[in-house]
C-alpha cells in the first residue's frame, strides 16, 4: 500500500485553540519510560499489558502500552510483534523519526528500539508507517518564545544522555563525540546555533552549570541526567514538562487524522503518553457513536 500523507496543515482543526498550531520534535522519543529488562523493577513488567485499546463501528485503535528498550532479548519485542499481528492494522504510527531508515532485519530494528522495530513490522506487512511527531523547527520554535536557547538546548543535551545512557547497556558508545555530532542534528533541524563552534570545551560549558561538574568519557553513565529532567523541580524539568503536553497534543491529532483515512490504526508510543491523549481520543470516539 503506497500512502500520499497529506499536508501538515491539514490537521490544525484537531489542535485545542488554547495550544496553536503544533509541529514536529526531535527523531528520538522523549519519552521517560525507559530503560529496559526482565527484572521485578523492569518498568514494563508493571504495565502487566494496559494498552489502549478502543473501537467503535468499523473505527478501532490499538496503542501498544511499552516503554523504551533497545535490548533485543526484551519480552516486550515478542509481545509487541503478536499484538501488531493480531490487529492487522492499515496504518501505523510510531514515536520519534524511526518510520525512516527502518532497518533491513529484525535484529537491527530491535537494538535502534521499540519504534524502529514497529517500522521494521509495518514494512514487511506492506502497511504505510508515518510518526505521531510534529516536525523539528517547530518545536524549537515553541520552546524559544519562553525559553532562553541555552536552557533548551541543555534541556536536549541532558534528555539525550538519558537515552545514551540506557543504550549503552546493549551497545557501546562515545559519548563526546556523539553528543557533538547530536547537536550539529539539531542545528540542521533549525536551532539557532549557527556560528558556534561545537568542541568538546563547548560542551563541557553546556553542561557543567546543570551538573555541578566535568563531562568526560570515564564518568557520563553516572550523570545525574535522567533526575533533572524526570524528577527534580527546575528550568530543565520544566522546559521537558512542557515539550511533553506539546507532543501530546499533536499526538492526539495526528492519531485522529489517520483514523479519519483508515478504519484500523496501530500506534507504538511510551506507555507514559498515554494519559496526556486518552481522553481527546476516547471523545473522539464518542463522537463515532453520536454519527
Amino acid at each position: 500500500m503506497v500512502l500520499v500523507e497529506r499536508p501538515v496543515d491539514n490537521i490544525r482543526h484537531r489542535l485545542p485553540a488554547t495550544v496553536g498550531f503544533f509541529v514536529l520534535l526531535i527523531l528520538l522519543p522523549l519519552s521517560g519510560c525507559s530503560f529496559g529488562g526482565g527484572s521485578e523493577t523492569d518498568p514494563y513488567s508493571r504495565l502487566e499489558g494496559d494498552h489502549l485499546h478502543l473501537a467503535q463501528g468499523q473505527k478501532e485503535l490499538f496503542w501498544f502500552s511499552g516503554i523504551h528498550s533497545n535490548d533485543p532479548e526484551h519480552p516486550m519485542f515478542s509481545d509487541l510483534k503478536d499484538a501488531f499481528e493480531r490487529f492487522e492494522p492499515q496504518y501505523v504510527l510510531v514515536e520519534g523519526g524511526f518510520h525512516q531508515d527502518i532497518p533491513e532485519s529484525s535484529e537491527a530494528s530491535k537494538r535502534r528500539g521499540e519504534s524502529s522495530y514497529t517500522a521494521y513490522l509495518a514494512r514487511e506487512a506492506g502497511t504505510s508507517v508515518s510518526t505521531t511527531e510534529p516536525p523539528l523547527t517547530s518545536q524549537f520554535d515553541y520552546l524559544l518564545d519562553d525559553y532562553e536557547p541555552e536552557a533548551v538546548l541543555s534541556m536536549y543535551l541532558l534528555r539525550q544522555t538519558v537515552q545514551l545512557q540506557r543504550e549503552a547497556e546493549h551497545r557501546p558508545v562515545n559519548y563526546i563525540p556523539y553528543m557533538l555530532g547530536y547537536v550539529e542534528h539539531l542545528v540542521e533541524g533549525g536551532f539557532p546555533l549557527q556560528g558556534q563552534r561545537l568542541t568538546e570545551d563547548w560542551l563541557q560549558e553546556s553542561l557543567e552549570p546543570h551538573l555541578g561538574k566535568e563531562v568526560s568519557e570515564s564518568n557520563w553513565k553516572m550523570l545525574p541526567a535522567w533526575e533533572l529532567v524526570y524528577q527534580e523541580e527546575g528550568l530543565i524539568h520544566e522546559i521537558y514538562e512542557r515539550i511533553v503536553e506539546y507532543r501530546d497534543q499533536y499526538s492526539a491529532s495526528r492519531i485522529m487524522d489517520a483514523l479519519d483515512r483508515h478504519d484500523r490504526v496501530f500506534v507504538m508510543k511510551g506507555a507514559d503518553h498515554i494519559p496526556g491523549q486518552r481522553r481527546r481520543l476516547e471523545e473522539y470516539f464518542d463522537t463515532l457513536n453520536d454519527q
